[in-house]
């Protein structure tokens, strides 16, 4: 069975209704969610539907690993006050806390949560952060977990 990591990054480009979102004048877009999950099938499908229409507030939703036992259905907002917010098969995240949510579908069929404390980041830093990412060992551990499918 062929296992791997797979995700999604939701991205906000710089505009007039998201100007105050932006850490520096340079950067063109910052991403204010990613999702990682572990897939075990080689036919994945990640689809990811995402809308603006509602400026100042950015809404976009997915759905992840159609595995062998779970699916990861993920909603996220970026509102423009900064609050932020997840709701992942279920259960509400708070993306002040940390932007990047881990999943870890079971053996059994339920799934495990892991939230980092990852900010808001450009592109660059964003890359950066995921490659970092897999030195850490929390980051190991929750992924590498027997009862992971």
């Amino acid at each position: 069975m062929v296992k791997k990591i797979i995700g999604h990054t939701v991205i906000i480009g710089r505009g007039e209704h998201s100007e105050h979102l932006f850490k520096t004048i340079t950067d063109e877009y910052i991403t204010y969610f990613t999702i990682l999950t572990i897939a075990d099938s080689l036919k994945t499908e990640n689809p990811v539907i995402a809308t603006s229409r509602n400026h100042p507030h950015y809404l976009a939703q997915g759905s992840l690993n159609k595995s062998s036992k779970s699916r990861v259905d993920w909603v996220a907002i970026q509102l423009a006050d900064k609050n932020a917010y997840s709701i992942v098969n279920a259960r509400i995240f708070d993306l002040r806390v940390g932007r990047l949510i881990l999943v870890a579908p079971q053996k059994d069929g339920s799934i495990r949560f892991y939230q980092t404390q990852a900010p808001t980041m450009n592109l660059n830093e964003r890359e950066k952060f995921i490659e970092n990412l897999k030195t850490q060992p929390k980051a190991i551990a929750f992924f590498s977990d027997h009862n992971n499918i």
